[in-house]
């Protein structure tokens, strides 16, 4: 998916206060273009985009799915910006990958350094989730290591225990466009299964 795949009439928005209209892709260009953002991903921005026109109040990205700090944050802050313009506020950005720490400490540089460049100081303050399998003792170093990280995602392992593992799935959608590619990834995938299946026989034994 791209910026031009979202429909012209699912472009607006109005401002907060109601009193005026935008066409928020046409903002969020204008600010990418404005920090020379030329490389990071489209389809992610179209996707941002599309869901800050769904619930402005609310704009909560996750910013993991190509590069946090190269694509994700930046796009989330072009359409954060954009919303600030019709007088929203941006609710902030999730983590789920990778060196959450690490992560999250760049990311609020980059929401500081963008505070300053458009003078908006709720950028600065937006907010970090950070989740993926976190435990007590991850959260417990999580903490030790920065200040950067505002709240915890915690399912898995608030609802499971060693004795009962949960098995871990990612689900990947490919885009209709890609038919050939995602025939060949319905084969692989339909050959792993019953690679997978033809090695377990299921058997009763008698006490």
């Amino acid at each position: 998916m791209g910026l031009s795949e979202i429909r012209p009439e699912n472009q607006i928005l109005k401002s907060k206060d109601g009193t005026s209209e935008r066409n928020l892709v046409t903002e969020v260009n204008s600010i990418r273009a404005k920090m020379n953002l030329t490389n990071t991903n489209e389809g992610e921005l179209a996707a941002f985009i599309t869901y800050a026109i769904a619930w402005p109040d609310s704009f909560l990205a996750l910013v993991d799915t190509y590069d946090t700090i190269l694509s994700g944050v930046p796009n989330f802050l072009c359409v954060a910006v954009a919303l600030h313009q019709l007088g929203y506020v941006a609710a902030g950005i999730r983590l789920d990958s990778g060196d959450l720490a690490y992560l999250a400490t760049k990311t609020r540089t980059l929401f500081r350094e963008w505070a300053d460049k458009f003078k908006i100081e709720s950028l600065a303050t937006l907010k970090i989730f950070a989740s993926n399998d976190i435990n007590e003792e991850t959260l417990r170093s999580l903490c030790a290591q920065t200040q950067n990280i505002d709240g915890f995602g915690i399912g898995t392992n608030l609802v499971t225990c060693s004795a009962q593992p949960a098995l871990g799935c990612v689900y990947k959608l490919v885009g209709k466009e890609q038919t050939e590619k995602r025939e060949r990834k319905k084969e692989t995938e339909r050959s792993l299964c019953l690679s997978l299946l033809s090695s377990l026989s299921l058997t009763h034994h008698r006490d």
